[in-house]
């Protein structure tokens, strides 16, 4: 009977322990700054999608190249997607050329940029 008590109760604590396995990875990444909030018209919104983007590491060398420029307010990466979301405050100053210039210096490839302009 003390055997048989011992091996459920080895049988409960295995169980308890294989569902505390690792969470899933995260596949996303977003970085938010201290820029002065615009009002709502003067927002845009960039998804441009990445070429060669797999990783965190991958994630935060695009943000840091992107985040040289004080125009763009949030940048979110999910390299699953190989989706960079890019919320700016001043749309001229965010251009597709300073994108993809930015983007191919850290090593990655622009495959399409697409604009969603508040108005």
């Amino acid at each position: 009977m003390k055997c048989l008590f011992t091996f459920y109760l080895i049988i409960l604590f295995s169980s308890f322990c294989y569902g505390m396995g690792n969470p899933p990875e995260d596949t996303t990444h977003e970085t938010a700054y201290n820029a002065p909030i615009p009002a709502i018209d003067e927002i845009d919104k960039i998804d441009v999608i990445v070429k060669g983007m797999t990783c965190a590491m991958c994630a935060q060398g695009i943000e840091k190249k992107l985040t040289e420029n004080t125009a763009i307010k949030t940048i979110y990466v999910d390299f699953d997607r190989h989706l960079v979301s890019i919320v700016c405050h001043d749309k001229k100053a965010v251009s597709n050329t300073m994108i993809t210039n930015a983007i191919d210096w850290a090593g990655y490839k622009v495959i399409s940029i697409n604009r969603y302009e508040q108005n």
